[in-house]
């Protein structure tokens, strides 16, 4: 039997988000030229016109980092957010904990950052965290750097240290799963980039893992001839990336394909390997809903 699964490509803005009637205005501007004497007039119009967009643009990028801001400023009172250690290779590795402030058990979303390290991806990942907490998922941000003292990782450490972060990953999803206050059964992992990387290569052996949102990630080419079993994805993608190529996420797939597996996907034209703006916001609207469909 086929699964279904949603493949969209091209930007997607939510259809409700509240703009303001002159930003919306912006982005269809009318010009209007004069023919003989008037061409100077009508190229004047086309420059002030193209400085009224370039304005507006950044009203819009600005109007959504405040919106997404005002969120979580609005939702922060109703989120419980700890710190605390677990054990891994001998090494204390400090985890971050966001959860509702509700009764119950909530799934559980292990999220990791990518080579920035926590010091780069720090705040998008913990602004990210606060969200899923918001939407009824309790999120445990990992700092696997610390099994190997990485601030930042090159190819280089990356070849190295790849399997050893692979079990730290495993102590992270047990640490998890034991934990007295979340669902065991229902554990999801949302990766950016390296951590996209390390969470697929966790889910294709572990089947407590119920739902994998990867964002500029892949599956390395060590399991991908490899891999039996995977569950849910969602590929989130820029189709400009130079850092890990496009090409990943449609392999990625023909994988998913050949396994049967439940997927969506998503590539962001004109987009590198760090979404901007509305991009950003989609992406992150995306992966609520998939661990919300696939968690709960």
């Amino acid at each position: 039997m086929k699964f279904p699964f949603r493949r969209l490509v091209g930007p997607n803005l939510p259809r409700k988000l509240p703009l303001h009637p002159h930003l919306r205005a912006g982005f269809a501007p009318r010009l209007r030229l004069d023919d003989g004497n008037g061409a100077a007039s009508g190229a004047q119009s086309i420059v002030s016109c193209l400085r009224l967009i370039e304005r507006r643009r950044r009203c819009f990028v600005l109007l959504l980092y405040l919106l997404m801001h005002s969120i979580s400023a609005q939702t922060s009172s109703a989120i419980q957010q700890t710190t605390n250690t677990f054990q891994s290779g001998g090494k204390k590795i400090s985890v971050e904990i966001y959860k509702p402030a509700t009764f119950g058990k909530p799934p559980a979303v292990l999220v990791l950052h990518g080579a920035g390290g926590i010091f780069m991806d720090g705040p998008a990942i913990r602004r990210f965290a606060r969200v899923l907490a918001q939407n009824g998922l309790a999120a445990f941000v990992v700092h696997y750097f610390e099994r190997t003292g990485t601030v930042f990782a090159r190819n280089a450490s990356i070849h190295k240290n790849f399997d050893v972060w692979r079990e730290t990953v495993n102590d992270a999803v047990d640490y998890m799963a034991a934990q007295p206050d979340v669902d065991p059964r229902a554990i999801g992992c949302f990766g950016y980039s390296l951590g996209g990387y390390l969470l697929l290569a966790q889910a294709a052996h572990d089947p407590r893992v119920k739902a994998v949102v990867e964002l500029a990630g892949a599956l390395d080419n060590e399991h991908a001839g490899l891999v039996k079993r995977l569950p849910p994805i969602l590929i989130l993608h820029g189709e400009q990336d130079r850092r890990v190529p496009v090409e990943n996420a449609f392999r990625l797939e023909k994988i998913l394909q050949r396994l049967n597996v439940r997927y969506e996907m998503k590539i962001y034209r004109g987009e590198g390997h760090v979404l901007l703006g509305p991009s950003q916001l989609d992406a992150a609207m995306r992966a609520v809903h998939f661990l919300q469909q696939h968690l709960k």
